[in-house]
């Protein structure tokens, strides 16, 4: 439970920090000491960029160009919808475990994502499905990761209509 805890803060740090970078809207490069760790956040027009010099913490957003999923990020168990652009990749690795967090933006309507979700996360436990106004939330468990998808309208910009978030936390 202490690793839930301990990724929490550093979560709540890093988009702390993002939304410091995207407001200010400059290239900038930051050291930040966070605990143990210092925390580097470079930023420019178009990216940012945030990484702890004991690898604990990684992150990348671009929101008009895409950027890479996360390294291990587990695609073949919650594959990233075809077509898809990634605007955000996290990584946080704390005592042996890793969480992942991706923000994707696509062209295609909520519902026909939300369903293509809707059928991976099936074979999932404890399953949670919800829909509030016009956005869906799927949660649960699904080979050794607590999984959480919500699948909303974008609001990110471009011209994408649907924005996708996948939070993974390995159990």
């Amino acid at each position: 439970m202490s690793h839930v805890i301990k990724s929490k803060k550093l979560l709540l740090l890093v988009l702390f920090l993002i939304l410091v970078l995207i407001a200010s809207g400059c290239s900038s490069e930051k050291k930040i000491e966070a605990g143990d760790a210092e925390i580097t956040v470079k930023s420019d027009d178009e990216t940012v960029e945030i990484s702890s010099d004991d690898e604990t913490v990684k992150a990348e957003i671009n929101l008009d160009e895409g950027t890479d999923l996360p390294d291990g990020y587990p695609e073949d168990v919650f594959p990233i919808y075809p077509g898809s652009i990634v605007v955000m990749s996290q990584t946080m690795k704390d005592d042996n475990f890793s969480n992942y967090s991706v923000s994707i933006k696509h062209k295609d309507d909520i519902e026909k994502i939300y369903l293509y979700y809707k059928d991976i996360t099936q074979k999932g436990k404890d399953l949670m499905d919800m829909k509030t106004q016009n956005t869906y939330t799927l949660a649960g468990k699904i080979d050794g990761y607590d999984f959480g998808i919500v699948v909303a309208p974008n609001d990110l910009g471009g011209e994408e209509m649907t924005m996708v978030q996948i939070v993974l936390t390995e159990e």
